[in-house]
């Protein structure tokens, strides 16, 4: 179930920043795909934010789980 939630939550944090021409999909286990379409200044700077907020911090049953991206 943790699993699920989390991939939630990636979902989320995609979607805010993705536009309808983007293409965001899951290749499998915790492996994801991003090409961002557009102008290559704009689409570096929604990467850059995107990247940042994949920093995040998880909690299950009092223990803390440090989700990143890279």
């Amino acid at each position: 179930m943790t699993g699920d939630e989390l991939l939630r939550q990636i979902s989320h944090i995609v979607s805010e920043k993705a536009t309808e021409d983007d293409v965001f999909g899951r290749l499998g286990g915790d492996e994801f795909v991003l090409y961002l379409c557009g102008d290559s200044d704009k689409c570096i700077d929604r990467f850059a934010e995107i990247h940042k907020k994949m920093h995040f911090d998880h909690y299950e049953n009092d223990n803390k789980i440090e989700i990143h991206c890279s």
